[in-house]
């Protein structure tokens, strides 16, 4: 599957991938304010109990703080898939406005074309992969009011949401807002006991994590469990439980409108882009071409979670802040139509990412997501991918390989023995 981002729905061929940009790049004078992004993602929890141990306190820094986690512009990149990768779509939808109303055409930045094509070539044109009330978006000249045109719109649209102080001396302003609510329907619970995290290198992490499984005791129990969809799952075994599957697609609230959420266990592939369709056409039961369904007899797809079954997700929690050094330094130049003359660019993104075990909230700004029965176990412990996008559609606008423990929940204290 090929993902469309262009409002006309066509398929884009891939674009060159970008090599990782330098970190080292010194920041210039704000002159255009291009891209202050702010993602939000809340999966709000009802716990099944007393926690007995503490959650340790999320991260809050720079980006320049992590050391296994990326924040991406743009899906065409390469993956890492030890590393923590994220894309939000509020950046594609400032820049998209930015050329729209100040470029009056594709953007180009001198010393940072290859990225410049990429964000051209993911344009969402005039159809964000959104409801119209879930994000708002503009671009235009400080001179002609848009700063106060982007505040009253977003008091308007936004009541309570602080618009950022753009730069005193920014000529240009390009600004987008989105935020998107999943509540499940029903709650699912902690997992009373630490999930181990197993990471590509290193030894497994102990990890908070939210889910439903045999552990649970509930009267809500087969609310929660019928509530959930199995949209792939591949096993080499199947049947076998010494062997789980080793590849699955979970939607974890098959009712959720107008979001959804997927939750993947699968292989990464070269880049952001391709992991995201491999995953996307799987979840809509596209097998690979050199597959026939003789070839996998034991492949599901839409099928619900067993009663039986074990599903547990680790939990994320972090508030991080980045700077997109590949767009902006004194060797950076954003060409203008009038004239041919070029300015300076600087771009800010905060994110606020929070998943657990009752639903999804997401916010982003940016200026410039029968016998006895054997149990099958689907479990997040190894690198998975996080999908939000508009339900019945493949346009997702958060996008977040989880390569590594780097960001999820851990708990304030050991893991004591028979805890």
């Amino acid at each position: 599957m090929m993902i469309s981002n262009a409002a006309d729905g066509q398929a884009q061929n891939p674009a060159p991938v970008p090599s990782n940009p330098p970190a080292n790049l010194k920041p210039s004078m704000i002159i255009v304010s291009l891209g202050i992004a702010v993602i939000a993602v809340y999966l709000i929890l009802f716990s099944s109990g007393q926690r007995t141990r503490p959650l340790a306190p999320p991260f809050v820094g720079h980006s320049t703080q992590l050391s296994k986690t990326q924040i991406v512009p743009v899906l065409n990149v390469s993956l890492d898939n030890t590393k923590n990768v994220i894309w939000c779509a509020s950046f594609q939808m400032a820049w998209d406005r930015m050329c729209k109303n100040i470029t009056q055409g594709p953007a180009m930045i001198t010393g940072a074309e290859t990225w410049s094509a990429l964000l051209n070539q993911e344009s969402f044109g005039d159809t964000p992969p959104m409801a119209d009330e879930s994000y708002y978006a503009e671009a235009g000249l400080v001179a002609e009011g848009v700063i106060n045109t982007i505040n009253r719109a977003m008091g308007s649209k936004f009541p309570g949401v602080q618009v950022p102080i753009f730069a005193p001396e920014a000529r240009l302003v390009a600004y987008s807002y989105l935020e998107a609510d999943i509540h499940f329907q029903y709650p699912y619970f902690e997992k009373p006991r630490a999930l181990p995290f197993v990471e590509k290198q290193g030894q497994p992490v102990e990890v908070a994590a939210w889910g439903i499984g045999q552990e649970i005791d509930s009267d809500n129990f087969h609310r929660i469990v019928e509530q959930a969809k199995i949209l792939y799952s591949h096993s080499v075994s199947p049947g076998d439980p010494l062997f789980p599957p080793d590849e699955f697609i979970i939607d974890p609230d098959s009712t959720s409108s107008p979001y959804q959420i997927i939750l993947a266990r699968v292989p990464s592939q070269p880049t952001l882009r391709q992991t995201l369709e491999y995953t996307l056409d799987r979840a809509s039961g596209i097998r690979p071409e050199t597959q026939s369904a003789a070839d996998s007899p034991s492949d599901l797809y839409n099928q619900p979670l067993g009663m039986e079954d074990n599903f547990w997700v680790p939990m994320l929690r972090y508030r991080v802040t980045h700077r997109f050094t590949e767009l902006c330094g004194s060797d950076k130049l954003l060409i203008l139509k009038e004239g041919n003359t070029g300015v300076r660019i600087d771009t800010y993104q905060m994110i606020q990412f929070k998943l657990n075990q009752s639903g999804a909230e997401l916010k982003s700004e940016s200026e410039l997501l029968d016998e006895a029965a054997i149990p099958t176990n689907y479990i997040f412990d190894r690198p998975f991918i996080i999908i939000m996008q508009w339900r019945g559609q493949s346009r997702p606008f958060f996008v977040m390989w989880v390569g590594n423990s780097e960001l999820l929940s851990k708990y304030d204290q050991p893991i004591l023995k028979n805890s």
